[in-house]
């Protein structure tokens, strides 16, 4: 009897003890799943990674723009770091930038009541509300983000910064201006896309033709043919060829003065077949390439097969790609400008303003400048100036001879 009454209450301790393991267990899965972080590694120097509790608050910040009929503008965005004081951790999250364009004081303000609530419940807030600028404008910038705990210190995480700007809508029967008459064309080419994430954005949202000059095999390349195509941007490949000095060639896979018939025709056909939807190529740097003719004739005969055209980027004045694609076959055109060679605002202003005056004398005007923010800034600002001179910007291809 006494035996048996042992059993049943060791039996009677071992399935408390299962109950309790059981529900420690679920209780501590429960806890680490809710919180807004994951310890991608422990120890010194491990890494606590908030980035997909950042993906969250993009998207609700991304619903209430859509629900409200809104768009972030001119955005960039990108990995935040930072470390933690008590230890060699480090911190990571995604951090986006973006002016977004209200009608009013009023809509700003019920804006940012639905951004509120909606991020409210991952949870997150409007961290910091303040009056600030964004490029040249006057504007509202919420911070929006998470503050957490991490080893009992505070991490604050802004992961959404919109600048709101009062942009009113025209009045229903308000007299518009008339644009002016066409006296002259200008094509603008940007070059060097695939290096970075945010110049793709910045030149996207420019509601004018813009040609997208793509390099081949970089990290951005298809993301910059992906968004060029959904904002009716002309796509071309900017193909790698061999500068002067060997210690300015920038890219990996390039044509070089060195390769057969064989390789240089491989090499271009390969590089045109990597970016989607291209109509025509210009050269990346290729100051001793464009100059040769043997080289410029199998190039230019790839690109005769697979239909495009040719812009050449006038990188030397003894390019000879002109010259030979005439008997080939190959519309062409080349670079009158090159915009951007100092990378600050004004300066770049200035060139597009000689860039006009050559239009208004010949007619029209090719020109080149780089995938960078300032110069998007510049041709954004600059477009306004230029219409009124009666300059239309059109895309490369229409001033193709």
């Amino acid at each position: 009897m006494r035996r048996r009454t042992r059993i049943v209450w060791i039996g009677g301790i071992l399935c408390f003890i299962c109950l309790a393991g059981f529900l420690y267990f679920q209780t501590g899965h429960q806890r680490q799943e809710d919180k807004p972080y994951e310890i991608k590694k422990s120890g010194a120097g491990g890494t606590v990674d908030f980035s997909a509790t950042a993906q969250k608050i993009h998207v609700a910040v991304n619903n209430v723009l859509a629900a409200a009929g809104l768009q972030a503008e001119a955005g960039q965005e990108g990995e935040q770091r930072t470390k933690l004081q008590g230890t060699e951790g480090t911190v990571i999250w995604s951090q986006r930038k973006a002016l977004v364009k209200v009608a009013d004081e009023a809509a700003g303000k019920k804006l940012e009541t639905a951004l509120t609530e909606a991020v409210q419940s991952i949870p997150a807030k409007i961290i910091v509300r303040k009056a600030d600028q964004y490029q040249g404008h006057e504007a509202t910038r919420l911070d929006i983000g998470l503050q957490s705990k991490v080893d009992n210190e505070t991490v604050t995480c802004i992961t959404d910064q919109l600048y709101l700007v009062n942009m009113p809508k025209p009045q229903a029967g308000a007299t518009e201006t008339k644009p002016k008459p066409t006296r002259a064309r200008m094509a603008i080419v940007v070059d060097d896309f695939g290096y970075a994430r945010e110049p793709i954005t910045a030149y996207a949202t420019i509601d004018r033709p813009l040609t997208f000059a793509i390099l081949p095999y970089r990290m951005y390349s298809n993301e910059a043919a992906q968004a060029g195509s959904r904002s009716d941007r002309q796509l071309i490949l900017h193909l790698p060829m061999e500068p002067l000095a060997a210690s300015e060639q920038s890219e990996a896979t390039t044509i070089t003065v060195q390769m057969s018939d064989e390789e240089i025709r491989s090499t271009a056909d390969q590089a045109i077949r990597s970016i989607p939807g291209i109509i025509g190529v210009n050269n990346h740097q290729g100051s001793r390439a464009t100059a040769d003719k043997r080289v410029m004739s199998q190039v230019l005969s790839v690109v005769k097969e697979h239909g495009l055209f040719f812009l050449d980027s006038r990188t030397t004045s003894k390019s000879v790609a002109i010259e030979v694609a005439g008997p080939l076959g190959v519309r062409t055109t080349s670079n009158d400008l090159f915009l951007d060679n100092n990378n600050e605002v004004d300066a770049i202003k200035q060139q597009i303003r000689t860039a006009a005056n050559m239009a208004l004398r010949y007619g029209a005007v090719t020109v080149i400048g780089h995938a960078r923010l300032h110069t998007a800034t510049a041709i954004k600002e600059m477009i306004p100036e230029l219409e009124a001179k009666g300059i239309r910007l059109v895309f490369a291809s229409e001033l193709l001879s």
